[in-house]
């Protein structure tokens, strides 16, 4: 890789992405044409599906503009529910009065008019299922609003949430991966995530995920590294998870977590 170069990487294979992107990307740009970023992936990789976070980063500093201002992207919707109101001149949406849930678009929540949410705190739950569940419950959603997490958070929805400057909750998997979630979602917004339902004795009582050994080595190793330097309030469901590597999805604790889940987050209110 050439000293200096304003990609700004030292991996070969961010690099070459990189250019053969902003190549095509320059001549698009000097026709007259705005491309799309799946478009420009699948011209420049072969592949629709190839761009990473490190390739977003390098094209941009190879092109010198934000991502999402060099290229279009589909918006993609958030689901919700709870005390929090979109308008532009009148109401677009109130995720209070939708049942179960409503879906915003990401962008264009951020973009157009202004939100109100006057919820007491953030509640991210991994999976869509368990998200509804939660929705469904009496009382959580009078005073939280809950957000679906995407299964994995995408960059937009951790946008819209680092715009709401209230505090936030999370439950996941009780796995390496949801441990792992929740630590990247900590880095990703720079504020602390409280775990709930994520407790040492609910994983060990817990059914457990059928894993092959390959899938068991690799959740001990994430697991390991996160006992480390994980969240502080999950090092030890971390560690246990590190002997063992075995998976505890959330939908086989509903009755362990819902029915004390309000009682919860309105403790979490008081600290």
């Amino acid at each position: 890789i050439p000293h200096g170069t304003a990609a700004g990487t030292t991996s070969w294979p961010v690099y070459e992405a990189a250019v053969k992107a902003a190549c095509i990307w320059w001549t698009a740009q000097c026709e007259g044409q705005r491309m799309a970023a799946k478009q420009l992936a699948g011209q420049a990789f072969r592949d629709t599906k190839k761009w990473t976070d490190q390739r977003r980063l390098a094209f941009a500093n190879l092109v010198h503009r934000p991502f999402d201002q060099a290229v279009d992207e589909a918006d993609i919707p958030i689901r919700l529910s709870g005390p929090l109101v979109w308008r532009f001149n009148d109401t677009i949406a109130d995720a209070a009065a939708a049942h179960p849930w409503i879906a915003v678009p990401a962008q264009g929540i951020r973009t157009l008019g202004y939100v109100n949410c006057s919820a007491h705190g953030i509640l991210l739950v991994e999976n869509v299922e368990a998200f509804e569940k939660v929705c469904l419950s009496e009382g959580i959603t009078d005073r939280w609003l809950c957000v679906w997490n995407q299964g994995n958070p995408s960059k937009r929805l951790m946008r819209f949430l680092a715009e709401l400057n209230i505090r936030i909750a999370a439950w996941c998997d009780l796995d390496a991966y949801g441990i792992r979630m929740i630590f990247n979602l900590e880095k990703e917004l720079g504020r602390p995530i409280t775990p709930v339902g994520m407790s040492v004795s609910l994983w060990s009582a817990g059914t457990k995920l059928t894993q092959d050994d390959q899938q068991l080595a690799r959740a001990r190793l994430i697991a390991a590294e996160m006992s480390v330097k994980g969240p502080l309030a999950l090092r030890e469901l971390a560690a246990a998870i590190a002997e063992t590597g075995d998976s505890c999805e959330q939908e086989t604790l509903y009755e362990h977590v819902l029915p004390s889940l309000l009682a919860t987050l309105r403790e979490l209110e008081c600290q």
